[in-house]
């Protein structure tokens, strides 16, 4: 089962990084905000903030002046990236809402000084069974903050999903325009489950990367998330034509 986790996990960062790559050059091209800020936001929180995060916690680096940086650049890109998810959302879905402007700004305010908290409280702790207790309610804190941004995201693009279909049905709009942000929202939906669950079960004291129902959990929505970003940004030609057949 670690194995699985594992692998699903790494299918989880692989298309994270791979999908924010090519938002990043989509929005080169484009000169786009929401594409500029899903691309760095993705990229900040699957190439940066696991791999550092991950590192920082090797036996041979905790609570080394070498773990403690690797640690703190990982904290860093994961509020960065907390921040650019929330960012997205309000472009995309409530550019002209005031109060999504300010739920990105405290969202992204509550994601810094979460993350500050957990490299302050872990700061110097030479040992896992160290770390442990005194990590737990600020990594509790730093996920459901992503869950929030997940959270978010997908009932936006459920909500525009709804209007689209709608518009689908008076025979206006793009098929494939509304499966792709129907797409978009279940990764949101499979991301949000996953990071509650993994929250739920940290709070009981489990261990994600022991636990079997953790990493069941992590698993099937980290191949969930990974699919669902696959056919929304990289859709082979026969899922395309899929699309547009069942529309017609």
């Amino acid at each position: 089962m670690k194995i699985v986790g594992l692998a699903a996990l790494g299918c989880f960062l692989f298309m994270g990084v791979l999908v924010g790559t090519r938002l990043l050059l989509l929005a080169r091209r484009t000169r786009g905000a929401p594409e500029l800020c899903a691309g760095l936001g993705l990229l900040c929180l699957t190439l940066l903030a696991h791999p550092f995060s991950a590192v920082a916690r090797l036996p041979a680096l905790l609570g080394t002046g070498l773990g403690d940086g690797f640690f703190a650049i990982g904290m860093a890109t994961t509020a960065a990236g907390i921040g650019l998810i929330y960012a997205f959302t309000w472009r995309v879905f409530r550019p002209g809402q005031a109060w999504a402007k300010a739920l990105v700004t405290l969202g992204t305010l509550a994601a810094a000084v979460l993350c500050a908290g957990l490299q302050i409280s872990t700061h110097g702790a030479s040992g896992i069974e160290e770390v442990l207790p005194l990590a737990r309610p600020w990594t509790i804190g730093v996920t459901l903050a992503l869950a929030g941004a997940y959270a978010w995201t997908a009932v936006e693009g459920l909500l525009y999903h709804d209007k689209l279909r709608r518009r689908r049905a008076l025979g206006l709009g793009d098929p494939v325009v509304a499966n792709r942000v129907w797409l978009w929202s279940m990764s949101g939906v499979a991301a949000t489950l996953m990071l509650v669950a993994v929250s739920w079960l940290a709070w009981q004291g489990a261990l994600v990367l022991h636990d079997p129902a953790a990493l069941l959990a992590t698993a099937a929505a980290g191949l969930a998330t990974g699919v669902c970003w696959y056919l929304a940004f990289l859709p082979p030609d026969a899922y395309l034509a899929w699309i547009q057949r069942r529309a017609a």
